[in-house]
């Protein structure tokens, strides 16, 4: 008979095995989406009442912790069968929660904690922060252990996506993204972890978190030798490389948004009919989102396959949306290439200040400018150099790399005599060197 220490023994054993396996995987989340039109009405009407009942068991753990203290915090009954919701006459009523198993419970109650964890971190870092607020929706729920919450299962060479509370598996479509990692007979292996299901205006979705080995990169000559590159954010131009390519990333609003946005507001509050075409209208907000990640995406990927360093100016796009350039800064997509490339791995990113003279400094003499305008659209000294302006700052910010680069390390002569020194000493004189020709 297995007692409650040998079980608390197995599940730690398993955690270090698990922890052990992932020093040597990288981990990347794949999204499928449920085919809604294999969900008979029992289906989807239950699924419906996971995200409700969800809703509910959050705000009433919110409600549980309004008046904080540590005591209350891991307190929270997660096997509670029913909350006390307000309704719209400000009267609280029991609720059932009869959809939601008791992981699943778990989970939101780990997300709470989480969302606490993180305004903890930022009020340390001097930010300025509220408190959690009640969701008047919630579109998220953790699942957060393959093989109880979820799981996929092989018949007859027929793969099936199984979530617990369902009786019959979820016909789902883009498991052939994962089918590398279902090679085994038994489908419980641990490269695939947590999930979450997720409640988007045109249908549902599952972001399976999966887990792959990193390459072997033993045989370092086999690896091409890539250059840095500086990027210029601006808004005629969005993005300009110190090599000179020029990418941009505005899409505008389309016409369906702007007539679906017209219809919203001419019709009355609380009526169905607004209801519908609020339901339109995210729908055609979300496949301009899409639009836009799809187009952040390749970028980031072009950039960060063929340059060794990406170099970028802190810039205050914040400030570009409350200034004169709103719109233009609405319809573009800086803010969320900023943040990919500043979160990029191994130190591949590299962050200018924000008030270095980029713009202004000249490469050739040192002299900074303070007549250049926003018209200007050449870079012009006194020296004799010229450039052009989106080009110029690009070269400068990454010539602030190289120098830091410099700074912080000398090479030796030693080094200097290996491959590797004679190629970084190459590639650094490569940079520099061309940037005080003039045109």
């Amino acid at each position: 008979m297995t007692t409650i220490q040998d079980k608390k023994t197995s599940i730690k054993n398993s955690l270090n095995e698990t922890r052990l396996l992932r020093e040597n995987q990288y981990c990347y989340v794949r999204e499928l989406k449920i085919d809604q039109s294999h969900l008979n009405n029992k289906q989807l009407q239950h699924l419906n009442r996971m995200f409700l009942e969800s809703k509910w068991l959050y705000n009433s753990i919110i409600q549980f912790h309004s008046e904080f203290t540590i005591s209350k915090l891991n307190q929270y009954d997660t096997k509670i069968k029913s909350v006390l919701v307000k309704n719209k006459d400000g009267i609280y009523e029991s609720r059932n929660i009869d959809n939601l198993s008791s992981q699943i419970k778990q989970g939101i109650y780990e997300t709470f904690k989480m969302s606490l964890s993180s305004l903890k971190s930022l009020k340390q870092k001097g930010k300025k922060v509220g408190k959690l607020k009640f969701k008047s929706e919630y579109n998220s729920i953790y699942l957060k252990q393959y093989g109880n919450t979820h799981k996929i299962k092989n018949k007859d060479g027929k793969l099936s996506f199984h979530i617990v509370g369902f009786n019959k598996p979820i016909k789902v479509h883009g498991l052939e993204q994962i089918k590398d990692l279902l090679h085994t007979e038994n489908l419980n292996n641990k490269n695939i972890a947590s999930a979450k299901l997720i409640k988007k205006p045109n249908g549902f979705y599952i972001h399976l978190v999966c887990f792959k080995s990193k390459p072997n990169l033993n045989n370092n000559n086999d690896i091409p030798i890539k250059q840095p590159v500086g990027l210029d954010f601006g808004i005629k131009t969005s993005i300009t490389t110190s090599d000179g390519e020029k990418f941009n990333i505005m899409i505008e609003e389309t016409r369906s948004i702007k007539r679906a946005s017209r219809r919203v507001n001419k019709s009355q509050k609380g009526s169905n009919n607004r209801k519908k075409r609020r339901l339109k209208l995210q729908v055609a907000y979300e496949k301009l989102t899409n639009r836009k990640k799809d187009l952040v995406n390749k970028i980031v990927s072009k950039l960060s396959n063929n340059y060794s360093v990406i170099s970028i100016q802190d810039e205050n796009i914040k400030g570009w949306h409350h200034g004169w350039f709103g719109k233009q800064v609405q319809h573009s997509s800086l803010g969320k290439l900023k943040a990919r490339l500043k979160n990029l791995s191994n130190n591949q990113c590299h962050i200018v200040p924000r008030f270095y003279p980029t713009t202004k400094l000249c490469p050739n003499c040192g002299n900074i400018s303070s007549t250049i305008s926003l018209s200007d659209r050449i870079y012009s000294c006194d020296c004799g150099y010229s450039f052009d302006r989106d080009i110029h700052a690009a070269r400068n910010i990454l010539n602030h790399y190289v120098s830091s680069l410099c700074t912080e390390r000398t090479l030796t002569c030693g080094e200097m005599a290996t491959s590797g020194g004679l190629n970084l000493f190459n590639s650094l004189s490569a940079i520099v060197e061309p940037r005080s020709q003039s045109l």
